[in-house]
Parts: structure tokens; sequence; C-alpha cells
């Protein structure tokens, strides 16, 4: 599975953010940020990658990594529901 659930994501992150943080684990398919109509509260998102290992290395790499004062929580993810954020 290539696929990641991230939680514990800053309220005023965009998807851009979210790619950018997870970009030296490998080259990324897409990121995507659930909607968050409250920037003050953690929110959620998806990083799907090219490779098995770019996903191996952001479970390694990035569960625990700061962003912006928010540690950030990296797992596999088979399936997400929720609205997702494109923009």
């Amino acid at each position: 599975m290539r696929r990641h659930s991230i939680s514990n994501i800053p309220g005023d992150a965009t998807r851009y953010d979210l790619a950018m943080m997870f970009a030296s684990c490998g080259t990324i398919r897409n990121a995507s940020i659930l909607t968050n109509n409250n920037p003050n509260r953690p929110g959620e998102g998806l990083v799907e990658f090219q490779t098995k290992q770019g996903a191996e290395n952001a479970v390694r790499d990035m569960n625990g990594a700061d962003m912006k004062g928010h540690a950030l929580r990296v797992g596999f993810s088979k399936y997400y529901g929720g609205k997702l954020n494109k923009s």
C-alpha cells in the first residue's frame, strides 16, 4: 500500500505544505487534506506515494515529525473516508 493517513496536521496547513513535508520520502502522487473549518483544530489528510519504498520511508521517517508545532501521526491506509480538500 502506498497511501498513508496523516493525523494531527496543523489546521492552517495546505496540501502543498503536506506534500513539501513528505517530499524527502519519495515521489508523491497526491496529497490531500480533509476539510477543516476550524484552523485551530488539528486536521487529517492523505499522502500517496509513487513507490512502495517512498511509503515505507514516510512511516519510518515522518511518524512523530514536527509540522508547525504538531507531532504528525503517520500510518498505512487502505481506505480513508471523508471529504477531501483538493485546493
